[in-house]
C-alpha cells in the first residue's frame, strides 16, 4: 500500500460507533469472531484498519478496568482524556476542601430527614463508595444527632458481578448505623440509572422512594435474597421499599427533606433526579436537592464545581458552519448525543437528532437485532438526501445483548450490524463520502471469564478503527496491517481520543489546542 495522494473534503463524513465491539483473538466465547462478519472483514482487508485503546489513562479512565459506554463516547467526542470527576472529588476529600464544602452546604439543610441516592459499586464508573463514606462522615459531623439519614441504594450488576450487591449492602448497613442511618429502598440500575429515560422505569423508582408503592421487603438483604431465588440479580432488581413492622415504609421522601445524589457521573443519574423533582410538581415545593458534581439542572445544587467540557467534536463542526445529524435508537441515543457532546444535553447550532423508535419493544431475547436494521435504513435515506456534512450513527444492540452473556444472541447481533454496515458503506461510497468505523468499548469479544462463568462487564480490550472511502481504498496509514483481516494480530497505535482530531483533519478543519489526541494524518497526506 502507498500513501493517500489526493483528497477532497467529503460530504458526508459518517462516524459509525459500535458499542460492545472489541478486538480479541478468536475463541469460543468471542461472539464477534464466532459470528464471522464477512463484510466487516472485507473492510479491514481493503481499507486502512487499526486498533485503538479504549480504556486506561489515555482515555481518562481512573483505573485500567474502568470502562463504560459514557467513557468511550466522551473520549471520542472530546479528543482528549475525559475529565476524571472521581479523581477531582477524591482530591477535594484528601485536601480537606470537601469537608469545608459540606459544612457550608449542610448548614442550610432543612429540619427534615436526609436521603442519599446513588449507585453502590466497587467499580468507579458511576459512583464511589469512598465518596459515600465521606458524605456520611460529613453529615454526622455537621448535623444534629437526631437527624435521620436514609439511603436509597441502586445496585450495579453491570460493571461489577451480577450478585456483588449483597456483600456491599452488608458493609454499608454497618456504616449507616454509626450515623443514625438506614436503608430505605433499593433498586437495580436498570430502573435507577436509566439514561435512556424510559418513563415507566423511572416512575417505578420514584414512586417507591416517595410513596412506598410497588415491591416491599423487611430489609434490603432480604429483598436481594428473594430476588436472587427468582433469578433476578442486581441490575434488574425491581424498586423495593424497605418496611418496618406493619408494612410501613421505613422512610419516604417528602418536600421538607433534603436529597443528596452522590453519583459523580451526572449523565446516568440525571433522569432520575429530574423525575424525582417532577414528582413534586403538584406541590408548592420539592425537596432540597444537592449533587456531588453539577448535574446541569438549576434545581440541583452541586457540592464540587468542575471544569467545562468545551471544544468537543460537534462544537468544532458547528463553528465551521457545517450541518450535522446524530442517529440512533433509544438505547444508544444518549451515547450519540449527550455523551458525544462532552456530556452536554443541548444540541449545538446546526445539529439535528434522529431517534429511531423501538415501538415499545425492549425484549432483546426475542429480537436481539432490535433497531439495527431501522438505523441502517434511515441512515441510507439521510445520506441520499445530501443535507449533512457530518453524520454520527450509533449501534448499541451488541452492548445490550452482551450484558446478557448470551453468545448465540450476540452472534445474531454481530451479523445484523454487519449487514447494516454494508448498506451504509455502499451509500457513503456512492455519495463520495467517507466513513469512520470505531468501537466505543469492548464486551462481545469476551462473554465467558477465564474460570468458565458468564462474563458481562465491559472489557479493557482494544477496539477497531476503519477508515472507508474511495480515496483510501488499497492505501495504508503507515501502520502495520491486519494479516487475514485479523485485527487482534496488530498492536494499538492510538486511543479513542485520536478519533476527533482525525475526523477534523478529514473535514479539513483546524484542531483545537485542548484536543491532545493526534490525527492519523499529517499535513502532507491530505492534499
Amino acid at each position: 500500500m502507498t500513501e493517500v495522494k489526493k483528497y477532497l473534503r467529503p460530504k458526508p463524513l459518517v462516524l459509525i460507533t459500535l458499542e460492545g465491539w472489541g478486538v480479541a483473538r478468536a475463541h469460543s466465547a468471542n461472539a464477534i469472531t464466532e459470528a464471522n462478519p464477512e463484510y466487516f472483514k472485507f473492510l479491514i482487508s481493503h481499507y486502512p484498519a487499526l486498533t485503538l485503546l479504549a480504556s486506561g489513562e489515555s482515555v481518562g479512565a481512573l483505573l485500567s478496568e474502568t470502562v463504560g459506554t459514557e467513557l468511550g463516547h466522551l473520549a471520542i467526542g472530546l479528543g482528549r482524556p475525559v475529565i476524571n470527576y472521581c479523581s477531582l472529588v477524591d482530591q477535594d476529600i484528601a485536601s480537606g476542601n470537601f469537608s469545608k464544602l459540606c459544612e457550608t452546604e449542610f448548614a442550610n439543610i432543612r429540619d427534615g430527614s436526609v436521603h442519599l441516592i446513588g449507585l453502590i459499586s466497587t467499580v468507579q464508573v458511576e459512583a464511589s463508595l469512598h465518596h459515600l463514606q465521606s458524605l456520611l462522615k460529613s453529615l454526622k459531623e455537621s448535623l444534629p444527632l437526631d437527624t435521620k439519614i436514609f439511603l436509597h441504594a441502586i445496585l450495579d450488576g453491570r460493571d461489577m458481578s451480577a450478585k456483588g450487591g449483597r456483600h456491599l449492602l452488608e458493609d454499608i448497613e454497618k456504616e449507616l448505623k454509626t450515623c443514625n442511618g438506614t436503608i430505605a429502598s433499593i433498586t437495580g440500575r436498570l430502573y435507577g440509572l436509566d439514561s435512556h429515560e424510559h418513563k415507566a422505569r423511572l416512575e417505578k423508582t420514584v414512586t417507591t422512594m416517595v410513596e412506598g408503592k410497588g415491591n416491599t421487603s423487611i430489609s434490603a438483604l432480604q429483598a436481594v435474597s428473594d430476588n436472587y431465588q427468582k433469578k433476578i440479580f442486581d441490575e434488574e432488581l425491581p424498586p423495593t421499599a424497605i418496611t418496618s413492622s406493619g408494612d410501613t415504609p421505613v422512610a419516604l421522601i417528602s418536600k421538607e427533606d433534603t436529597v443528596i445524589f452522590f453519583n459523580f457521573n451526572p449523565i446516568s443519574i440525571r433522569p432520575l433526579a429530574r423525575s424525582l423533582i417532577q414528582q413534586f410538581s403538584a406541590t408548592e415545593s420539592h425537596p432540597q436537592c444537592i449533587s456531588l458534581v453539577p448535574y446541569d439542572d438549576p434545581e440541583i445544587k452541586p457540592l464540587c464545581i468542575l471544569r467545562s467540557q468545551s471544544n468537543f467534536l460537534g462544537e468544532c463542526i458547528s463553528e465551521a458552519g457545517f450541518r450535522q445529524i446524530r442517529i440512533s435508537d433509544s438505547e444508544g441515543y444518549v451515547s450519540i448525543t449527550s455523551f458525544l457532546n462532552g456530556g452536554n444535553d443541548v444540541s449545538v447550532s446546526g445539529e439535528d437528532r434522529h431517534l429511531i423508535s423501538l415501538s415499545g419493544e425492549t425484549e432483546y431475547s426475542t429480537r436481539p437485532e432490535l433497531g439495527t436494521t431501522d438505523i441502517a435504513k434511515e441512515t441510507v435515506k439521510i445520506i441520499e438526501e445530501n443535507k449533512y456534512d457530518f453524520m454520527a450513527v450509533n449501534f448499541s444492540a451488541l452492548d445490550r445483548v452482551g450484558h446478557m452473556s448470551n453468545i448465540t444472541l450476540a452472534k445474531d447481533v454481530v451479523l445484523a450490524i454487519d449487514r447494516a454496515l454494508r448498506k451504509i458503506i455502499e451509500a457513503v461510497l456512492q455519495a463520495n463520502g467517507v466513513a469512520v468505523i470505531v468501537g466505543s468499548h469492548g464486551l462481545a469479544e469476551q462473554l465467558i471469564s477465564i474460570n468458565g462463568e458468564k462474563f458481562s462487564p465491559h472489557t479493557i480490550n482494544p477496539v477497531p478503527f476503519i477508515l472507508v472511502g474511495k480515496p483510501f481504498a488499497g492505501y495504508s496509514l503507515g501502520f502495520p496491517e491486519a494479516v487475514g483481516g485479523d485485527l487482534s494480530l496488530i498492536t494499538p497505535v492510538g486511543s479513542l481520543i485520536d478519533v476527533a482530531p482525525t475526523i477534523l483533519k478529514l473535514l479539513k478543519l483546524s484542531i483545537p489546542s485542548v484536543m491532545t489526541g493526534k490525527s492519523f494524518f499529517d499535513e502532507l497526506t491530505l492534499l
